[in-house]
């Protein structure tokens, strides 16, 4: 074997020892542990997601709010009014 090839073994060996790929095969055959994992990532995520369009949302409301009443009169009342229904009803 050449002295080449040996020095790129050891540092394979080496990346593969610090990787700690043992300890990533254990997690990934234990099924158990991949479902509650990928399950409890997904709520998350989806939490993440409900409240950023949450906020996103809100902020785009009462930014056309103020954009259209005070900009633009017909269409700006017409918003307007929406606005304030919707708001009667919460």
């Amino acid at each position: 074997m050449k002295e080449h090839d040996r020095k790129l073994i050891e540092r394979l060996i080496g990346t593969l020892e610090r990787m700690d790929l043992e300890r990533y095969l254990e997690h990934v055959t234990n099924r158990r542990r991949m479902v509650f994992t990928n399950l409890f990532y997904g709520m998350l995520r989806g939490l993440g997601f409900s409240f950023g369009f949450t906020v996103l949302g809100a902020a785009a409301i009462v930014l056309l709010q103020h954009l259209l009443t005070d900009n633009i009169p017909l269409i700006g009342g017409f918003i307007a009014e929406v606005i304030h229904a919707i708001e009667e009803r919460m």
